[in-house]
């Protein structure tokens, strides 16, 4: 047995005073790396999905199916605040979609309808990305994947 297991351990230990500013910048920058993502806010989501609602009304008389307005805005709210929102499109009675076009060569669009899948399409490049995602809620991994291609920079 060695010595040390015979020292009582005090209920507070004092604050290491040889660790300087950086240590605490430091803290600060794993608590916030580790906090749970933020999230766009409420109405900016509800005011894009219900514009893109009112458009295509306007223009065709198109009415949404309440599954697919409910499961699109599940997924916009679980959508990170670093990720920039899409731009919505109503493609049909049954089908909402989220495209997100940086350029010609840097394109995702995902479509959602009344299933429990999205779709999703994606160019990088020359290269086309292409598929469904069985979707329950939050982002699916696969789609995390695919948008932190379109923006490395974003915490997903």
């Amino acid at each position: 047995m060695s010595f040390a297991a015979t020292l009582e351990i005090p209920a507070w230990v004092p604050e290491d005073p040889s660790l300087g500013a950086e240590a605490g910048v430091l803290r600060e920058s794993v608590a916030e790396a580790a906090a749970p993502t933020r999230q766009h806010s409420e109405s900016e989501i509800v005011s894009r999905l219900v514009g893109a609602l009112q458009q295509a009304h306007a223009s065709d008389g198109t009415q949404v199916s309440c599954n697919a307005f409910n499961k699109t805005l599940e997924f916009m709210m679980s959508l990170p605040a670093e990720l920039p929102l899409p731009i919505v499109v109503v493609e049909s009675g049954d089908e909402i979609g989220l495209d997100w076009d940086e350029d010609p060569e840097r394109v995702v669009s995902l479509t959602i309808d009344n299933s429990d899948r999205i779709g999703f399409s994606a160019l990088f490049g020359r290269e086309p990305i292409y598929g469904r995602v069985d979707y329950i809620h939050g982002l699916p991994e696969r789609l995390q994947l695919v948008l932190a291609r379109l923006y490395p920079s974003a915490r997903l």
